[in-house]
């Protein structure tokens, strides 16, 4: 379940995380399609890395122990 904004546009984090309903567990990410929460340079292919590490990064602190 994504969460949306009051436009209906999924919310996205900093680290292009889609902001999900506190049950939801796996973690959803665009690479692209953020626009609406990063501006335009979010389509650069010159960001690329940038945004993948951001992503890398995110992964195992979104992951919590069992």
């Amino acid at each position: 379940m994504e969460v949306g904004d009051d436009r209906d546009a999924v919310r996205v984090g900093r680290d292009h995380r889609v902001e999900m309903a506190p049950e939801a567990t796996p973690g959803r990410y665009l690479q692209g399609g953020t626009e609406h929460t990063h501006g335009l340079i979010s389509t650069l292919l010159s960001t690329v890395a940038v945004r993948t590490d951001e992503i890398h990064c995110s992964v195992p602190a979104g992951r919590t122990a069992d």
